[in-house]
């Protein structure tokens, strides 16, 4: 491909949204790496190639995150490339370069990065650039870095592929990329309306796929139904396309096999699917997979057996707070734990409930597991038994399987409190300039309420907590927000939601 050709110019035409993901950031990659036992590259220093990088949206705040390490972004598209170089020199980025080109055309050194991550680009290219992208990994890779290659996948993609099929087809005549949404999404409505209804299981397809696609934006109906190419692979074909180029299957990304743990669900595979691969494929029938986020190694890379021993070495955070204002934490009362988005856990286990409750106060910040496990062992007045330690590590790598528990391999740089002259990011502060939704420290979009986000942009670390509060209700006023306590009370509450939200750094 050449940055002239048919797919970098309907990118520039359309072009995808570029945002954080958090299961790409290399700190989210050593962790699952750690865990499937391998020892990773040191993310604090390490260099990263992004693959199809689009504006920065993604590579950008991990290079804020980890101020130390190296970035290099690919893309076909000169638009996009040229829009995230602007905003790079703005933000002061030096430690990130963004290239515009195919990744076939570019020519880098053998083990020159750690991480590779690939999202949204291998499943949509033609056969020729699937494998420069994995002869890229092969050759680019550190002995024990790590690619992230996400692809649609069957059998969740056959079903979907008809309604591809449809709206290519019902498209033909249309050149106009954004007409060619449109009629697309004219057609959806009209043949869900004719047999969207119906007790078929084609009419039940029909009424899933346009609720699905109502809810998508314009860059998913279009890069995914009517785009040249979309060409999903089999679990096991892909992770065959990779052992071609000496690359072996780590794991994925995002663990979401919750079928695995049902006790018939467990004794079939045991019975019928001895190996991993076999494994991963029954599981993706099981479940209608359609989309995969995998993580490779190379072959030789040498792994250790994979267990719950791993969270030993990690610091853990967790937003989960205790629902009750005195909560049991010493008995054996089941205990609700909350978290700011509505999830619920439920616990018993005195362990277990400590841990969360020592967490909750901490977040945004992570502590050791070793520091947390004496803490606790200091309320409790003795260590836990070697029974209770591993009972308390399987369920802490379940509770992380279920996203109540974040597992990092160091501190990270996101704080709880902003000190006396608090301080965000340049790129927190940019976001919040220009809209509501700001990417965090730990690498998420949040959505701000409009104070907090006038609060967001005036966080460079030059202003005391007096100074902030004079120049928040400036802004407010500016801006016609209503401050009905005031800027003073207004201050410390937004603080407050702002460092639960990651968005504060170090300033002191």
């Amino acid at each position: 491909m050449t940055a002239a050709d048919p797919q970098a110019e309907s990118y520039d035409a359309v072009p995808y949204e570029s945002r954080p993901l958090r299961p790409t950031h290399p700190e989210h990659l050593a962790v699952t790496a750690r865990l499937a036992g391998l020892v990773p590259p040191d993310t604090a220093t390490c260099r990263v190639l992004e693959i199809g990088c689009a504006t920065g949206g993604n590579l950008l705040p991990m290079a804020v995150s980890l101020p130390d390490a190296t970035f290099v972004g690919v893309d076909v598209s000169p638009e996009q490339i040229a829009a995230g170089e602007r905003l790079r020199r703005e933000l002061g980025l030096d430690r990130v370069t963004l290239r515009a080109a195919s990744i076939a055309d570019e020519r880098f050194a053998p083990g020159s990065f750690d991480y590779v991550v690939c999202h949204g680009v291998w499943a949509w290219v033609p056969p020729a650039a699937q494998q420069a992208i994995l002869a890229t990994c092969a050759h680019v890779l550190t002995p024990n870095g790590v690619p992230y290659v996400s692809y649609n996948t069957y059998p969740g993609w056959h079903l979907r592929s008809l309604m591809r099929e449809m709206l290519l087809f019902h498209t033909r005549g249309v050149g106009a990329p954004r007409e060619r949404i449109r009629a697309s999404r004219e057609f959806v409505a009209f043949l869900e309306h004719t047999v969207g209804g119906g007790d078929t299981a084609f009419a039940r397809f029909v009424g899933e796929e346009a609720r699905l696609l109502a809810k998508a934006s314009d860059t998913y109906v279009f890069h995914e139904h009517l785009e040249t190419d979309n060409r999903p692979v089999p679990f096991r074909e892909f992770v065959a396309g990779a052992a071609a180029h000496g690359l072996a299957f780590l794991g994925e990304a995002v663990e979401d096999d919750p079928l695995a743990e049902r006790p018939d669900v467990a004794a079939f595979l045991q019975q019928h699917a001895p190996d991993p691969i076999e494994r991963g494929q029954y599981l993706d029938y099981l479940q209608n997979r359609a989309f995969r986020r995998s993580l490779l190694c190379r072959a030789e890379a040498p792994r250790a057996a994979a267990g719950d021993e791993a969270i030993a070495a990690l610091w853990l955070g967790s937003a989960m707070r205790p629902e009750r204002d005195e909560p049991d934490l010493r008995g054996d009362t089941v205990e609700a734990f909350v978290g700011p988005g509505g999830q619920r856990l439920s616990i018993g286990h005195p362990w277990l409930k400590l841990a969360f409750a020592a967490l909750g106060r901490r977040w945004p910040e992570s502590v050791p597991f070793a520091q947390l496990a004496a803490e606790i062992a200091a309320t409790r007045g003795g260590a836990p038994t070697a029974d209770e330690r591993a009972e308390l590590l399987a369920a802490l790598r379940q509770c992380h399987r279920g996203s109540v528990l974040h597992l990092q391999t160091g501190a990270g740089c996101a704080r709880r409190s902003g000190g006396s002259r608090p301080l965000a990011s340049g790129l927190a502060r940019w976001m919040a300039a220009r809209g509501d939704r700001v990417t965090s420290l730990r690498h998420e979009l949040v959505e701000l309420r409009p104070i907090d986000r006038l609060l967001l942009t005036l966080l460079d670390g030059t202003r005391d907590r007096g100074a902030l509060a004079i120049a928040l209700r400036r802004a407010a006023e500016a801006d016609g927000a209503a401050l009905p306590d005031g800027a003073e009370r207004a201050l410390p509450r937004s603080l407050d939601v702002l460092g639960v939200a990651s968005m504060l750094l170090s300033a002191d």
